[in-house]
């Protein structure tokens, strides 16, 4: 049985015949699909074709039909016995290969959270980093072109970034040639996505190739974040330049303020998060402790309880890794959560109470229900708050008789 759609899309012009023949094409597959009768012969090309585009000749319109078909041709899979090679890992973690060549690395976070910091980081493994580097690897020993672009900080800290990431984290003395940074603060914004892609094709030539591009502050080469047609044509855009140059794209990208789910921003941000091959999330806690971890990833499986964690070093002037406070947080608390407990019990027991008596006092003084007031006289229990005495009712431990 022939395919409908096998033919020329739009249809080939028939010689005029009293008995009306099926329409070809997509202009007869519509008709059919949706039940309408077919126009004349002589003029269902062009009136299915003036339906659709109206601003191009109905032979310009073939043209570009056959030229796509062309391109997906291209494009398709004809045998299972040859797989494509696996893409080299442009950036690891330990064995985790958070970005392999021809893909999209999204890199998000609040505004302050440290996501400069992994920048300079992810930038210094790129050119063979021997410092701390929060455990990021990244072989280049060819040393293909290593492209930043920053489009949020001032002149100053964009160079504090780069001398941070060469210097401290690098191990180098001067800027090597196949790091080519740029701050595009001065750009406009419509000049900035063809300056990016123009630079990628002038490095990949000088360098023999691209090693990873780093764009931060991706929204900032869209005019309208929540524009979804241009929101795709930029991520698509990236995503093949990506696959062009068989090089890893990271994109820094803002979390809305406040969002517990870690939505980035408009609908750039939901879709680099359908195409981004992994998300590596950036959280700074109240103990101003980071930690990077991944959120949703491909390739690799990097849960948020093996997260590598850093902190800002006054003494360094830079962030350095530490280890994982998950302890120590859970400690401070528990000895917050006791030490409120503490206090409650100070304010309501003045000697040995029954369980009603005090559970009535807790719920009275802090105005909660009857069932919070019970898990209160649980939580003091089980922190030595109180104890149980001989008639079946509570009375205080005092804290410095605990052993």
């Amino acid at each position: 049985m022939s395919n409908p759609l096998a033919s020329t899309w739009i249809g080939t012009p028939s010689t005029s015949s009293s008995t009306t023949a099926p329409v070809s094409g997509l202009a007869g597959l519509r008709s059919r699909m949706s039940g309408a009768a077919e126009p004349p012969a002589e003029n269902r090309d062009i009136e299915f074709f003036k339906q659709k585009d109206p601003e191009h000749s109905l032979e310009e319109e073939r043209a570009r039909g056959q030229a796509a078909l062309a391109a997906l041709d291209g494009c398709r899979l004809h045998s299972l016995e040859a797989p494509p090679p696996r893409p080299p890992t442009i950036l690891k973690v330990g064995e985790r290969r958070v970005g392999e060549a021809g893909n999209l690395l999204q890199l998000q976070g609040q505004a302050k959270s440290g996501k400069s910091a992994v920048v300079s980081a992810i930038l210094a493994a790129s050119i063979g980093g021997t410092g701390d580097c929060f455990g990021l690897e990244s072989s280049n020993p060819e040393k293909k072109a290593v492209l930043h672009f920053d489009t949020e900080q001032s002149r100053c800290d964009h160079f504090d970034l780069v001398a941070r990431a060469v210097r401290q984290r690098g191990g180098l003395h001067e800027l090597p040639e196949h790091l080519r940074s740029y701050t595009l603060l001065t750009i406009d914004v419509k000049t900035r996505r063809l300056a990016i892609k123009e630079e990628m094709a002038r490095a990949a030539e000088i360098h023999g190739g691209i090693h990873l591009v780093v764009i931060d502050g991706v929204a900032d080469i869209a005019l309208d974040p929540n524009d979804s047609e241009e929101c795709f044509a930029i991520v698509a855009e990236l995503h093949a330049l990506a696959d062009i140059h068989q090089c890893v794209i990271v994109l820094v990208l803002h979390e809305n303020p406040n969002s517990e789910n870690g939505k980035t921003r408009g609908h750039l941000g939901s879709q680099l998060e359908r195409k981004a091959q992994t998300s590596i999330v950036i959280e700074k806690g109240t103990d101003e402790i980071v930690s990077m971890h991944a959120r949703q990833a491909r390739s690799c499986h990097w849960p948020k309880n093996e997260a590598a964690y850093f902190q800002f070093d006054k003494e360094q002037g830079m962030h350095i890794t530490v280890a994982d406070p998950s302890n120590r947080r859970t400690a401070k608390k528990i000895a917050e959560k006791t030490s409120k407990l503490q206090q409650l019990a100070a304010e309501v027991i003045t000697g040995p109470m029954t369980p009603g008596e005090l559970e009535a006092a807790i719920v009275k003084k802090e105005g909660v229900c009857d069932k919070t007031g019970r898990n209160r006289i649980k939580g003091m229990l089980k922190a030595n708050v109180i104890e149980r005495n001989q008639n079946g009712g509570y009375q205080p431990v005092f804290y410095d008789e605990r052993k």
